[in-house]
């Protein structure tokens, strides 16, 4: 990895490369599928032979390290560098891992975890994705190649923002529906003029950096956003109409997006993300159900 960061890493201590050693022996052994290596600071390379350079994913905070990653063969994904406890971020990265059809069910996990992006790992995590487990199911159902993963990377990337910092310094709740746009607009109307509506594909894409700070301002707003499943940014201000089943079940505490991105979920093919304006917990939808919950880490407002 070198010449893709932009300050050289300080190297690790003796007690950082024991911990990346037994990573790397673990990581050999053929029960293990894949190792999980978060971090922007590089796995240092003389640990890497063939066979770990097969298993290993690099996951780090920011997108275009994970560009450049990819563009040299390398398997990567990108998480938001947020402080959050270590198995939040193990759970993150095994989403985005899973979107990039790098993990499946059924396989065996090393994750290596620390404080930050720019520090060396200081924790080893081993997990298997059992089939009956129910993080397997949240994985398979989030996964499974519907949905762009850079999207989901950018959207999950950008609810955690919104529930750590608000807008402007001040709280806020917010909802993403992505996929399926189709019967998704139908089953919605607009609560104000559609602030996205005139603009080409190119200007609505969550790739660019302004849509994403549009995305921010317009967060404000009443109702959902709507994405395709390829980035584009088709609605903002979106009011879901599906009606009520008895089928879903929503935790008591959890407000009126909450419920509208369980009905939704359920009555489409769509995953909603949808930010607590009360605590700033992220929650992934799908299904009619909650099947991921990630705390904002210290939330700033």
């Amino acid at each position: 990895m070198v010449g893709l960061h932009d300050d050289p890493p300080s190297a690790p201590t003796e007690l950082q490369m024991q911990l990346l050693h037994a990573a790397a022996s673990i990581g050999r052994l053929p029960l293990t599928r894949r190792v999980l290596y978060m971090g922007d600071v590089p796995f240092p390379a003389e640990l890497i032979d063939a066979t770990l350079r097969e298993k290993l994913v690099h996951v780090v905070s920011r997108a275009p390290l994970r560009d450049a990653l990819l563009q040299r063969a390398e398997r990567a994904v990108c998480v938001p560098g947020y402080a959050m406890g270590r198995q939040d971020k193990l759970k993150l990265a095994l989403i985005g891992a899973t979107t990039r059809g790098y993990v499946q069910q059924g396989d065996r996990v090393i994750g290596l975890v620390g404080p930050g992006p720019q520090a060396y790992p200081d924790t080893l995590l081993v997990t298997e994705l059992d089939q009956t487990a129910r993080e397997a199911t949240v994985f398979g159902e989030i996964g499974g190649g519907r949905v762009d993963p850079a999207v989901f990377e950018a959207i999950v990337e950008l609810a955690l923002e919104l529930g750590i910092e608000g807008w402007e310094g001040h709280a806020l709740g917010a909802m993403f529906v992505i996929g399926d746009v189709e019967r998704v607009m139908a089953g919605s109307r607009q609560l104000t003029i559609n602030p996205f509506r005139g603009y080409s594909d190119a200007e609505r894409d969550l790739a660019d950096p302004a849509v994403r700070e549009a995305l921010r301002g317009f967060s404000t707003l009443d109702g959902a956003f709507v994405v395709r499943e390829d980035g584009v940014v088709v609605a903002a201000a979106r009011y879901l109409e599906f009606p009520a089943r008895t089928d879903i079940q929503i935790p008591l505490g959890l407000g009126s997006r909450h419920v509208a991105a369980a009905l939704v979920t359920a009555a489409t093919d769509a995953i909603a993300v949808v930010v607590s304006q009360a605590t700033g917990n992220v929650r992934v939808f799908r299904r009619g159900a909650a099947v991921l919950e990630l705390p904002p880490g210290h939330r700033r407002i």
